[in-house]
C-alpha cells in the first residue's frame, strides 16, 4: 500500500521530468531560431533580387491602391448585383501576407485601407485604425444582418467628415430618421452619397421635413453624385447646383412638372439623370402651363421609367442634347401618346431639316436588336454601330453562373443612343401594327445588322417581315432566336414551294448573313405545289429551298450559322452547303418528333 511520502516523491519525480521536458524544448526552440532567422534572412536577400522588387516603393504603392480600389468596385457590384452577402475579410488584405517588404508598404499605406464595406466587426476597426485620416470610401449593404450591421454603421458615422464616398444599401425603414439625423454632421469631403430602403411600407419622415434639404445643401459642399431609392422625404425642395450625377428611384413625385424642370434648372452641370417612377401624374383635368424649355447642355446619359404620357410630357419641358444616350422604360397609354414619342425619337435619330438632301443623320441606326413577347411587351435597342445588336434590351435576364438575377444593364458608351421598352399592362396593345409604326419612326434606312428574340408564341407574319425589310433596304445581316421560323422563310422565298425558275420580287435584297440560335424546324413539311403559303411549316430542307430560289434570282446568301437548334443533322448541314458558301453549325441538334405521329 502506496504511503504519502511514496505520493510526495512520485509528483516530485512528473515535476522534474516536467522541467526537463520545458528545458529541453526551449533548448530546441533557440536552434530553430538560429537556423531560421539567417533562412529568413537569406530569403528576403533573394527577394531583393526578383524582377518586381525592383519597383519603387511609391510605383508599388500605386498598384497595391489600385488593386484594392478594383476590388473594391467589384465587391460592391457583386454585392449589388447578386445579392449575395460580402466576403467577411476586404480580398486586398493578401498583399500585406506576401513578404516583408509588401507588408512594410501596406501597413504604411493609409489609401490602401481607405475602401470600406461591409466586413466583420474585426476587421471594420482595423481599415478604419489603418486607414488613419486619408479619405474614406464606404460602401455598406445592411441587408445582411441587420442587428450586428447597425452598431458597425454607428462606428463609420463618426468617420464621416473624411469620406468621399457614402453608399448605404438596404436601410430599414424604422432606421432611416436615425441615419439621416447622424448625416447631419459637416462632411466636407463628401462627393457621392446613395442611401437606398429596403422597403417602403410606412412613411419614413415627413414630406414637409427639411432634414434632408440642409444636408445636402450646407454640409456637403463637394456633393457630385447622389441616389435617392425609396424614400418619403422631400427631395424636390433641395437645391443642388454642383450635382452631375442623379438618380431618384421610387421617390415621391413632385405636384407639377414645372416643379421638376425648376430643380433640374439649377444643376446647369448635370451629365447623368435617371428618373424611375418619379415623373408627375399627368392628370386629364389639370394640365401644366407649357413654359419655356429648360437645357440640361451636359447631360450624357438619361433613363426614365414612367408611362409614355408622362414621358411626352416631360420632354416637352427639357431640352437634351442631340448626342445624349436614353434609355425609356415606358408603360403603354394609348397610340396617340406614342406617336408623340416616336416623333421625338424620329427628330433625334432623323437628319435635320437644314442638312443638304441625302445626307446621313448626325446617329444613324446601323444596327438594331428587337425582343420581347408582343403583345404584352416589345423591346428595342439601336445602335450606331454594326455590332450593336448584341445588346440585348433593358430586361432582368436570369445570370446561370450565380443561379441569381441581375439588374437591367443599361450599355452606357456603346453607340446606343436610344434603348425603349415599351409594356402593356392590359397584354393586348402591342401589336404588329404598333411595331412596324415604331419601325418607321426609327428611320432604319441604314440599318445593316439586325437580332430577333421573339418567343415561338409570337407568331409573326409574312407582312411584319415584309414591312420591316421595306423599312431596312440595306439589311444585310439577321439573327434570330427562339422566333418563329415560318412566315421567316416565307418572306425571304414567297414561292419557294412552287417555285419554277420564274424570277419575282424578293425582300431584302441585301442579306448576306443568317444566325439561327434555338430556333425549331419541323421534321416534316405537308405543304405541296401549290398549297397556300402559310401552310408551309418549314424544314431545313425548306429553307434550302428558300436560300436556292434567292440565289438562282441573283441574290445568294454568303454564310448562315445554326446554334443549338432542334431537327438539324448532317444530311441537312451538307444540304445548306449546296445552296449557301460558307455554313456553320455547332453540331448539337435537339430531336423532337412529329406530334402527329405519337
Amino acid at each position: 500500500m502506496s504511503t504519502p511520502s511514496s505520493l510526495r516523491g512520485g509528483d516530485d519525480d512528473l515535476s522534474e521530468h516536467k522541467r526537463l521536458v520545458q528545458r529541453a524544448q526551449a533548448q530546441i526552440d533557440e536552434e530553430i531560431n538560429a537556423r531560421y532567422l539567417p533562412i529568413c534572412a537569406l530569403r528576403t536577400k533573394r527577394n531583393a533580387l526578383s524582377p518586381i522588387s525592383r519597383l519603387p516603393d511609391e510605383l508599388l504603392a500605386t498598384v497595391f491602391i489600385l488593386y484594392a480600389r478594383q476590388n473594391h468596385i467589384s465587391e460592391w457590384a457583386k454585392v449589388k448585383t447578386f445579392s449575395v452577402a460580402p466576403a467577411p475579410v476586404p480580398p486586398w488584405v493578401r498583399v500585406s501576407y506576401v513578404c516583408r517588404r509588401w507588408r512594410t508598404m501596406a501597413l504604411g499605406c493609409p489609401t490602401l485601407w481607405t475602401y470600406v464595406f461591409f466586413a466583420s466587426r474585426t476587421w471594420m476597426t482595423v481599415l478604419l485604425r489603418r486607414s488613419q485620416m486619408a479619405p474614406l470610401r464606404v460602401g455598406f449593404d445592411i441587408t445582411y444582418g441587420t442587428r450586428r450591421s447597425l452598431p458597425m454603421l454607428e462606428m463609420l458615422f463618426e468617420h464621416l467628415p473624411r469620406m468621399e464616398e457614402f453608399h448605404i444599401r438596404g436601410v430599414p425603414p424604422d432606421a432611416v430618421p436615425n441615419i439621416i439625423s447622424k448625416l447631419l454632421v459637416p462632411a466636407p469631403l463628401l462627393q457621392s452619397l446613395q442611401l437606398t430602403v429596403l422597403s417602403k411600407k410606412r412613411p419614413l419622415v415627413p414630406l414637409d421635413s427639411p432634414t434632408l434639404p440642409v444636408i445636402l445643401s450646407q454640409t456637403t459642399p463637394k456633393l457630385q453624385s447622389l441616389v435617392l431609392a425609396r424614400l418619403d422625404i422631400a427631395w424636390h425642395s433641395l437645391t443642388l447646383t454642383g450635382i452631375t450625377s442623379l438618380r431618384l428611384l421610387t421617390m415621391p413625385r413632385p405636384h407639377t412638372m414645372q416643379q421638376l424642370s425648376s430643380i433640374l434648372s439649377q444643376m446647369p452641370r448635370l451629365m447623368e439623370l435617371e428618373l424611375e417612377d418619379v415623373l408627375p401624374w399627368l392628370s386629364p383635368f389639370r394640365q401644366d402651363p407649357l413654359t419655356e424649355q429648360i437645357t440640361l447642355p451636359c447631360l450624357s446619359r438619361l433613363s426614365i421609367t414612367a408611362t409614355i404620357p408622362d414621358i411626352v410630357h416631360f420632354l416637352s419641358h427639357v431640352h437634351i442634347p442631340l448626342e445624349t444616350e436614353i434609355r425609356l422604360k415606358c408603360v403603354f397609354g394609348g397610340q396617340d401618346s406614342l406617336s408623340q414619342l416616336l416623333s421625338y425619337v424620329q427628330k433625334r435619330l432623323s437628319p435635320q431639316e437644314d442638312e443638304r438632301e441625302g445626307s446621313l443623320p448626325k446617329q444613324p441606326i446601323r444596327s438594331m436588336c428587337i425582343e420581347g413577347s408582343p403583345p404584352r411587351s416589345f423591346f428595342v435597342t439601336c445602335s450606331t454601330s454594326e455590332c450593336g445588336y448584341r445588346y440585348r434590351g433593358l430586361t432582368v435576364n436570369e445570370n446561370p453562373s450565380h443561379g441569381q438575377i441581375s439588374p437591367i444593364s443599361y450599355d452606357w458608351g456603346r453607340d446606343i443612343p436610344l434603348k425603349m421598352n415599351v409594356q402593356d399592362h392590359l397584354l393586348t396593345a402591342l401589336t404588329e401594327t404598333v411595331m412596324v409604326d415604331i419601325f418607321q419612326h426609327l428611320s432604319l434606312a441604314h440599318l445593316q445588322m439586325l437580332a430577333v428574340n421573339f418567343p415561338e408564341a409570337a407568331d409573326l407574319s409574312d407582312g411584319f417581315w415584309k414591312d420591316l425589310f421595306n423599312l431596312a433596304p440595306k439589311l444585310q445581316f439577321i439573327k434570330l432566336r427562339y422566333t418563329e421560323l415560318r412566315s421567316f422563310v416565307t418572306t425571304l422565298a414567297p414561292d419557294h414551294h412552287g417555285w419554277k425558275g420564274q424570277n419575282q420580287v424578293l425582300a431584302a435584297r441585301a442579306l448576306e448573313e443568317i444566325e439561327l440560335e434555338q430556333v425549331s424546324f419541323a421534321t416534316a413539311c405537308d405543304a405541296d405545289i401549290g398549297d397556300e403559303i402559310y401552310e408551309c411549316d418549314p424544314t431545313v430542307h425548306c429553307l434550302c429551298d428558300a436560300l436556292a430560289r434567292r440565289r438562282h434570282a441573283g441574290y445568294p446568301l454568303r454564310r448562315i450559322t445554326i446554334l443549338k437548334s432542334s431537327n438539324v443533322g448532317t444530311n441537312e448541314v451538307d444540304e445548306l452547303r449546296g445552296v449557301v458558301c460558307e455554313v456553320k453549325w455547332d453540331g448539337i441538334s435537339f430531336e423532337y418528333p412529329d406530334p402527329e405521329s405519337l
